[in-house]
């Protein structure tokens, strides 16, 4: 998921609306040291 992505999420709620959304990051401990996994699309290479 990208920053433009979220942006776009984040305008769709409207202003005022009593609501929280929570985005996070899938990541696995190869990924993290640049090791490259069996699961490509999984765990997306950190750029």
């Amino acid at each position: 998921m990208s920053r433009a992505e979220v942006d776009a999420v984040l305008t769709a709620i409207p202003a005022g609306a009593d609501r929280l959304l929570m985005i996070g990051v899938l990541v696995s401990s190869k990924t993290m040291q640049g090791i490259p996994n069996k699961w490509p699309k999984r765990y997306p290479g950190a750029d």
